[in-house]
C-alpha cells in the first residue's frame, strides 16, 4: 500500500511536469497570441475554452463518484478475504467456500464494470482536452496565416 501510494505521487508529479504544465503554458501563450491579433477572436477562443473546461469538470465529477464506489468494493473484497482467512476452517467445514467465491466473483465483476466506466470517462476527458489544444493550434495557425 505504501509503495502504491508513493508511485501515485511520483506519477502525478511526472504527469504534471510532462503533460499539464506545458499544456497550460501553451494555452496561455496561444490565448495571448490570439488576443494580440484580434480581441474578438480571443473572446471566441475563451468561450470555447470555458465550455470544454466545464465539460471536463462534469466528466471528472462523475468519474470521482465511480472511483469512490470502486474503493468501497475494494474494501469489501479485502474484508471478505480476511474473513475467509480468519475463519478458513469454518468456511471449509460448512462448505461456504462456493458461497464466498460467488460473492467475491460478483464484487470483482462489479469492479471490472466500474473500471470500464472510468476508462470511458477518461477517454472523453482526454478527447475534450485534445480538442481544446488542437483546436487552439488550428485557430492560431489560421489567424497568423490570415
Amino acid at each position: 500500500m505504501i509503495d502504491r501510494g508513493m508511485h501515485c505521487w511520483v506519477d502525478m508529479l511526472v504527469r504534471f511536469f510532462q503533460d499539464i504544465l506545458p499544456t497550460i503554458v501553451m494555452v496561455i501563450f496561444s490565448f495571448v497570441l490570439v488576443a494580440s491579433i484580434q480581441l474578438s477572436y480571443a473572446l471566441v477562443v475563451g468561450i470555447v475554452f470555458c465550455a470544454i473546461l466545464y465539460l471536463t469538470y462534469l466528466l471528472q465529477k462523475k468519474a470521482t463518484l465511480i472511483r469512490r464506489e470502486r474503493v468501497a468494493i475494494n474494501i469489501s473484497l479485502t474484508r471478505r478475504f480476511v474473513k475467509i482467512l480468519m475463519s478458513k476452517f469454518e468456511v471449509l467445514q460448512n462448505d461456504k467456500s462456493r458461497i464466498e467465491g460467488d460473492a467475491i466473483a460478483k464484487e470483482l465483476n462489479r469492479n471490472i464494470a466500474l473500471n470500464k466506466q472510468v476508462q470511458n470517462l477518461n477517454v472523453w476527458i482526454d478527447l475534450s482536452l485534445r480538442l481544446l489544444i488542437d483546436g487552439s493550434k488550428a485557430i492560431i495557425i489560421l489567424l497568423v496565416g490570415l
